[in-house]
């Protein structure tokens, strides 16, 4: 049987959603998968928790100059969680996961609420992203996990009474012609 002193050090895990793998989602999706562990370990894991987490972190880099030196910092501020608890022990039961691969499904809302992902320019100024982390926490003293990140991109969805269609069109003394509109908060030019 297996042991106290297992680790998920021999694990190899995945997070995969299900059908075609997007990154790209809209608030109000319901965003399904699965988490797919595959342990190859010779003894028995005993398991607390497995979760998935869908966070959202404001990213920003700092600039400072010391005289003879310049150094730079990148600051992680998650400001959003939204967890499920996929399996849980309690203090009689624990998952004991033996070798070969285990398969948890999940299904989040992504809330209306939710800010739309905000891309960094030129690796400066800040940014907003979100990501989904899947964990897997061993029970015991040392709590040892194991975790995996998947980063996607949100837009802000949008029903009909709120859309806004913006189009202009110019065009300069060369000849050289623009047209541009806005459907859907998406600019396509």
């Amino acid at each position: 049987m297996g042991s106290d002193n297992s680790t998920l050090t021999e694990t190899n895990f995945s997070l995969r959603f299900s059908g075609l793998i997007k990154h790209f989602y809209r608030t109000n999706e319901i965003v399904s998968g699965m988490i797919e562990c595959y342990y190859n370990g010779a003894s028995e894991v005993k398991l607390k928790y497995v979760s998935v987490e869908l966070v959202d972190e404001l990213v920003y880099p700092t600039h400072e100059s010391l005289n003879p030196q310049k150094s730079s910092s990148i600051y992680h501020i998650p400001f959003f969680f939204k967890k499920q608890i996929l399996w849980s022990a309690d203090d009689q039961n624990e998952l004991i996961l033996t070798s070969g691969t285990h398969i948890w499904p999940f299904s989040l809302h992504l809330d209306d609420s939710l800010p739309p992902t905000l891309k960094q320019g030129n690796h400066q100024g800040p940014c907003i992203r979100y990501y989904f982390c899947a964990q897997l926490r061993q029970s015991g003293w040392h709590m040892m996990y194991i975790e995996k990140q998947h980063f996607i991109v949100i837009q802000r969805s949008m029903t009909s009474v709120h859309e806004t269609h913006l189009e202009d069109q110019d065009e300069n003394r060369k000849g050289v012609r623009l047209h541009a509109f806005l459907h859907k908060n998406i600019a396509v030019a």
